[in-house]
């Protein structure tokens, strides 16, 4: 069961302008509107591109990456206005007390995602990632 967070903490500090969503299927529908690409590579929108999609209950997600044979499978557990918490099906890596690692997807406004691990920091996340152009596909 998907539940959905209630908190008062302003989420701020480097996300100044964060897209809010009120519901899941706002956030859904954000995030599966064009691919993914990460601001740490050389080309933007080129190198390891993820498209994002959804079932039709909002309690799964399929990250494709072009470098991957098979999606990863992501299984929502809640969601607050600025995230989407979930875990990997398979996830390999845990935390110091030897739990799988699960993932929070938070947006940095309309165009940038990054993830935190539960167990960071509630300020840390990882790089950005943001929308690309649809891009047609390479034959």
């Amino acid at each position: 069961m998907i539940t959905r967070l209630v908190t008062s903490i302003v989420f701020a500090v480097g996300f100044a302008g964060a897209t809010s969503a009120y519901d899941l299927r706002q956030m859904v529908d954000l995030i599966e509107r064009t691919p993914w690409g990460w601001t740490t590579v050389e080309n933007v929108c080129v190198e390891q591109v993820r498209y994002f999609t959804f079932n039709d209950e909002m309690d799964i997600m399929f990250s494709d990456i072009a470098e991957l044979d098979e999606p990863l499978v992501y299984r929502v557990h809640e969601y607050s206005s600025y995230s989407i918490t979930m875990e990997i099906d398979g996830e390999t890596r845990m935390t110091d007390e030897g739990v799988p690692v699960v993932w929070e997807l938070r947006f940095g406004g309309p165009d940038g995602i990054c993830w935190r691990a539960t167990h960071w920091s509630f300020f840390d996340c990882s790089p950005f990632l943001v929308r690309c152009p649809e891009l047609s596909p390479t034959s």
